[in-house]
């Protein structure tokens, strides 16, 4: 998610300060896993989570509450068997790197 402005508010010490800058959430990175769910042949069952701090306001006051989002994606493996996979899932062409799925 990078591009666009981000504001954030720290609390420190019962304080508040804003911060203006662009975040940078890590767009690769190596699970590195010997043992994994597989709940779809040949898929990783992954879980992401973010920790937010959020207002309804433009200019909070004391109504800054935590948020806490979790994303769930299947993820092919690095090296995967694309011809094991489509045998395995009878589809066409190239299996997808990752399939979103819905909040649970």
């Amino acid at each position: 998610m990078e591009g666009g402005t981000f504001s954030r508010f720290a609390r420190r010490s019962g304080t508040r300060r804003k911060t203006q800058g662009h975040p940078h959430l890590p767009d690769n990175f190596e699970p590195n896993l010997k043992d994994w769910t597989e709940l779809i042949p040949g898929y990783m069952h992954i879980r992401f989570r973010t920790d937010s701090l959020v207002s309804e306001r433009s200019n909070p006051d004391d109504d800054i509450i935590d948020r806490t989002d979790r994303y769930y994606v299947y993820l092919k493996p690095h090296g995967a068997d694309d011809d094991a996979i489509r045998k395995q899932m009878r589809i066409r062409g190239d299996p997808p790197v990752y399939m979103p799925m819905p909040p649970h």
